[in-house]
């Protein structure tokens, strides 16, 4: 009986000795938690190790992703959109570079466009501009009848056949998706000629900075003859000014170039009070033949430059947010599907000729009616802010 007694009183002894340990232990993890140098010495690396990675799984968690679609359905508002995003935003942070209009070079811009033609007429004139400053405008006229205008920022060329003819059967508003916007035609291909109009910007002194975008039309004459159309000043059509035949020789590239940043196109519109994102309203366009330049039409173009400015865009559902309030403030029963979401760089100008780089998400939006009526229109929000700017 003493030895049993003697062996329970270790027994006993021991297990007071495991439960202190434990609550040791305890303590010993609950003064980490608060920070106590002298209890982490105790602590195995290995646990600030998986805190580490447990924190970096939460950041990624948290950071914005561009998808390549994105759906979501809320009262009149549908998104089942493609979204267009450059890989290098894909991440959520977009680079914001420092940017300045580029100003032309008149005598520049003269010696590269009419350097073959001879130049019969030249004059100028002045007008102010909308923060009431003068400039002045430069005019050529060449001997077959071909037309120069150079503004600051500014420049238009075109010929008596584009004038004539061409702009009759190929309008970028009226008919542009019967043309193809793949193949070639005989006399050259279209990287070819858009090298050619590239060059011929360079001579004019204009720097597109890194590789410019485009779209191009090709031009067939099977095409021009079944879509010429010209009118009189009465609004008849007018038969007398058709082309008596169209050829191979007639035909022509037309291109609409974007300057890009990032692989980013940049959206300043040709028309600055007309804002839509479409092809006619591209900041360059240029049609060429066979023989020779027929059109161009420079508008706004700018130099830039990196500055280390990054900034994080909003996420899709908070761009969502703002066009779904927009359409549930509007009483009717249409509805509104988004299919298509660009995301764009966007020039603002803040005062006279100075302007600062914004991005923006454009959007294709289809308003549908009960009636099965229905219209395309777009809308343009910041993709930093989500605010709503047309």
């Amino acid at each position: 009986l003493q030895l049993c007694g003697i062996v329970m009183i270790t027994m006993l002894l021991s297990s007071c000795s495991t439960t202190e340990k434990k609550e040791e232990e305890i303590n010993n993890t609950y003064s980490d938690k608060n920070g106590s140098t002298e209890i982490e010495k105790d602590i195995p690396k290995e646990t600030n190790v998986d805190t580490e990675e447990e924190s970096v799984s939460i950041n990624d968690s948290l950071a914005v992703r561009i998808p390549d679609v994105y759906e979501r359905e809320e009262e009149n508002v549908c998104f089942e959109a493609e979204v267009h995003c450059a890989e290098s935003a894909k991440n959520g942070n977009i680079e914001i570079p420092a940017i300045q209009l580029q100003f032309l070079n008149r005598d520049r811009v003269a010696d590269a466009i009419l350097k073959d033609i001879v130049i019969v007429d030249e004059s100028s004139s002045e007008w102010m501009t909308e923060d009431g400053s003068i400039s002045t405008v430069f005019l050529y006229s060449g001997e077959q009848q071909q037309s120069l205008e150079i503004q600051p920022y500014r420049a238009s060329y075109d010929t008596d056949y584009y004038r004539s003819y061409l702009y009759h059967a190929f309008d970028l508003e009226r008919n542009a998706e019967k043309y193809a916007t793949s193949g070639q035609l005989s006399f050259m291909t279209p990287d070819e000629a858009l090298k050619d109009v590239i060059n011929l910007l360079s001579d004019m002194g204009v720097e597109l900075g890194s590789e410019p975008d485009d779209t191009y039309y090709v031009l067939d004459c099977q095409t021009l003859s079944e879509e010429e159309y010209a009118i009189d000043i009465d609004g008849n059509v007018d038969y007398a000014a058709y082309k008596s035949s169209w050829t191979e020789e007639d035909e022509a590239y037309y291109f609409c170039v974007w300057q890009t940043y990032g692989g980013i196109r940049i959206h300043c519109p040709n028309i600055e009070f007309i804002d839509k994102y479409e092809d006619f309203n591209a900041p360059i366009q240029a049609a060429i033949s066979r023989d020779e330049l027929l059109y161009l039409s420079l508008g706004r173009t700018f130099l830039m430059e990196a500055d280390g400015k990054v900034q994080e865009m909003a996420d899709l559902d908070t761009i969502a947010d703002t066009v779904i309030h927009k359409f549930s403030m509007i009483i009717t029963d249409a509805s509104y599907r988004i299919d298509h979401m660009e995301l764009v760089y966007y020039p603002e100008k803040t005062r006279g000729d100075a302007y600062e780089m914004r991005c923006a998400w454009i959007l294709r939006i289809t308003e549908e009616l009960p009636d099965g009526g229905s219209s395309s229109f777009q809308m343009a929000v910041d993709a930093v802010s989500a605010e709503e700017l047309y």
